[in-house]
Order: C-alpha cells, then sequence, then structure tokens
C-alpha cells in the first residue's frame, strides 16, 4: 500500500497535527512543504517542528492510517483537531477534549492486531494531555470538557441522552478523531485533541 508520507526533514519535525481543518482555517500559513494523496494534505512547518496532515475525506479510515504512518517516522505526539456540536450554548470557540465516552460501538483496532504498535486493547486510562497555556486558551476561547462519541450525531439514542444528562462535564458531541486517539494511544504516543464549533484561528497554541 502507498504511504501517504515520505521523504519528510528528518531531524526537524517532532511532532504533528491530525485535523479535519485545513492548516489556514486554523490560522497556519506558508508550510514548507505540501503534498496531496488519497484524501490527504500533508504540509510541514519546520521552523516549529510540526507536520500537519490536513484529512480532507473518509476520516476515520485515514486517522488508523496516518497515525501509524507518523509513528513509523518516530513522531509520537499528536494533536487532533476535529469538528463538534456543543451542548447548550456558550460564547467559546471549543474546546480541549479531557476524555471521552464512545458510544459509536466502533474501533479501529479490530481485526487482527499488529502487535509492532503495541498492545491488543489499551489502557485508554489518562488519554488526554491538556497541557496548552491556559492564558492562550481563554484568549481563543477555549474551555476542558469531556467528548461524547454517538452512533448518529443527527439522532442521539435515549442511553446518549441519558449520558448527557448524567454527566455535566460531557459538553461536546463529535464522530472525528477518536479513530486516531485510540490507535495513538495504542502506540503510545502523546495526545492532545481540540474540537472546535467553527474554523478558529488557533495558531498561537503551537508556538
Amino acid at each position: 500500500m502507498k504511504k501517504l508520507i515520505t521523504n519528510i526533514p528528518k531531524n526537524k519535525l517532532n511532532k504533528a497535527i491530525v485535523s479535519s481543518f485545513s492548516p489556514a482555517n486554523l490560522g497556519f500559513s506558508n508550510p514548507n512543504l505540501i503534498r496531496d494523496f488519497a484524501g490527504c494534505q500533508i504540509s510541514a512547518f519546520e521552523s516549529s517542528g510540526l507536520l500537519f496532515c490536513y484529512i480532507t475525506k473518509n476520516q476515520l479510515t485515514l486517522e488508523k492510517k496516518i497515525v501509524r504512518e507518523l509513528v513509523d517516522n518516530q513522531i509520537k505526539k499528536i494533536t487532533f483537531i476535529g469538528v463538534g456540536i456543543e451542548i447548550g450554548e456558550s460564547n467559546l470557540k471549543g474546546f480541549v477534549i479531557t476524555d471521552h465516552v464512545n458510544m459509536s460501538g466502533l474501533n479501529p483496532l479490530r481485526g487482527v492486531n499488529d502487535d509492532k504498535y503495541g498492545v491488543r486493547f489499551p489502557d485508554m486510562s489518562n488519554t488526554y494531555q491538556i497541557d496548552f497555556d491556559k492564558n492562550k486558551l481563554t484568549e481563543i476561547r477555549l474551555d476542558k470538557a469531556k467528548l461524547l462519541i454517538p452512533k448518529n450525531i443527527e439522532n442521539l439514542s435515549a442511553i446518549e441522552k441519558e449520558a448527557l444528562e448524567k454527566n455535566k462535564e460531557l459538553q461536546v458531541i463529535s464522530e472525528e478523531t477518536y479513530f486516531g486517539v485510540i490507535t495513538a494511544k495504542q502506540a503510545g504516543c502523546r495526545i492532545r485533541v481540540i474540537i472546535l464549533k467553527e474554523p478558529t484561528d488557533i495558531n498561537s497554541l503551537f508556538t
């Protein structure tokens, strides 16, 4: 199978963003290289040591592949950025995820396990890092929240609605990022997740 991530500058890139928003929509500009293949645009920001993977289609199927290629390239610090729906109303732009409740019934690690990337069922506790600068989070209007991953984001089940009622920290619903998160956790990566309600300039979090 053809690789998505090839010929990246070695020893210059040590972290990555995997996003369903384009770099420009998040405030990033002037990448050192751009490569587009099979629904994923790869951009390199060498000055900040960052590889940006913009997923343009078929997100869930691509996330697992991208994460494993990042790991193959010795990049194990990954920030996932996706779009979601807020529970309630606020002036927030989005959320830094602290935990998730997966009610989708889907898991990227189903099937034959590749032991090269880790154990069959990784421990999902303490998955999410929240080490962004607090002042910058406040300035951009991001806050902490738990993520609900439903079976169908347009038609929540009674059980999913009950979960929302019982756990007030479940402030955002999204069907994005979790395939990549679970795959990255299996491989022992350092993981951060931001769910945005709309395109938002968050470049300052990474500078």
